[in-house]
């Protein structure tokens, strides 16, 4: 199956709004510098919500309200929350320096057609910034507050997804990718992507542990599986990227019958990862296309180490949850509860619930290694997809 990337429902203009957005900002920042007035800058923090099935409110935000800031701007038109300088304080005239200096960076990558990666933000500006996790917020920050995806910022991270097995891909300069080498090849932004065939495809596996995927991989286990041949797709360090999201949507969009499976830890880290790929996360609800809801959970889950189905030896490498897993643990299951499907009363939600009940009442965990110290990890999985 293939398809095009202009059926993703991302506008083709993006980038030419974005710059429009930024230099109405710019424009009004040189206006108040010509008139001798503070500066400000239109800015709004993405504030977790008090619970996750509820919208998130404006007024929340942690940001102050400028009456300068123009109402028929663009990028105002949410709220008239603002950073401005000199601001109340050293750290708002800080964090102005900081949102227009990424502003002026994403400024110069759209007008030249080209990308710049959040890492080489940070060091750009390391005295500025400090720390790179402050560059990865705001840059997230910065894309809620105009109403656009980071992608269209032309911003992106700096890990990448990787994706190996029974698919290939064209890219928009014609080039076709095939992901059959042992070692898999990186997940491009959609908006490089021209095609992707999944024709040969009968199954995909999203595997949080790269090491994991490696060792799969390594085997030849999308070719060799009893289940036919399929794809395997994992996130270098782990958490899901927006690229990595945004390429299952896709597949699953131009796919709806293919099963897409989670094989995650079981711990609260784990089972956070697979509800952040199904159902997306909080922090980033402004962006489109990143969700999988087909999305299955594979395993790790208690009946694979609790009890034995028939014919299957249970695993019995587990671990004691520390005092951060079960707090982790503790938000989690009181996000899920509060969750819309879990009120709906969807199976798959309370199935969720249920996992994580049983991790904290006996408060265990266990890692996707365990299933191939148990054994073979691929007839581990044989055994599940098949």
């Amino acid at each position: 199956m293939t398809d095009q990337i202009n059926q993703l429902g991302r506008p083709e203009n993006s980038a030419g709004l974005s710059v429009l957005k930024i230099e109405q900002i710019i424009e009004s920042v040189m206006d108040s510098v010509r008139r001798g007035e503070p500066l400000s800058i239109p800015f709004m923090r993405r504030k977790p919500a008090r619970h996750p099935s509820r919208p998130r409110r404006v007024d929340s935000l942690e940001t102050h309200t400028d009456s300068s800031v123009p109402t028929d701007s663009l990028t105002a038109s949410r709220s008239s929350a603002a950073v401005s300088f000199p601001g109340k304080s050293e750290a708002e005239s800080k964090l102005f320096t900081q949102v227009l200096s990424i502003l002026q960076l994403s400024h110069q990558a759209l007008l030249s057609g080209t990308y710049v990666t959040k890492r080489n933000i940070f060091y750009q500006y390391p005295e500025l910034f400090k720390e790179q996790r402050i560059v990865d917020t705001l840059v997230d920050d910065i894309a809620y507050t105009l109403r656009i995806g980071r992608d269209s910022l032309h911003i992106v991270a700096a890990s990448v997804g990787v994706v190996y097995g029974a698919l290939s891909f064209t890219r928009s300069d014609g080039t076709e990718c095939f992901a059959s080498g042992e070692t898999g090849i990186a997940i491009p932004p959609m908006r490089e992507i021209l095609d992707v065939d999944i024709s040969r495809c009968e199954w995909l596996l999203v595997i949080e542990k790269e090491a994991t995927f490696r060792t799969l991989a390594a085997a030849g286990y999308a070719s060799n599986s009893l289940a036919g041949p399929g794809a395997l797709v994992t996130k270098s360090k782990g958490y899901p990227t927006l690229v990595t999201r945004c390429f299952l949507h896709h597949v699953q969009q131009i796919a709806p019958r293919l099963p897409i499976y989670g094989l995650v830890d079981y711990d609260p880290h784990g089972v956070r990862i697979f509800r952040t790929y199904k159902y997306g996360s909080h922090g980033l609800s402004h962006e489109d296309g990143t969700t999988v809801p087909g999305l299955e959970w594979l395993g790790l889950r208690s009946g694979d180490f609790l009890a034995s189905r028939a014919g299957s030896q249970p695993l019995d490498d587990v671990l004691p949850l520390s005092d951060n897993d079960r707090r982790a643990g503790v938000c989690l299951l009181r996000e899920i509860v509060h969750s819309k499907d879990y009120q709906e009363q969807e199976e798959v939600a309370l199935e969720q619930c249920r996992e994580v009940q049983v991790m904290l009442m006996l408060s265990v965990k266990a890692e996707i290694q365990a299933a191939d110290e148990s054994g073979d990890l691929a007839a581990w999985l044989d055994e599940k997809l098949v």
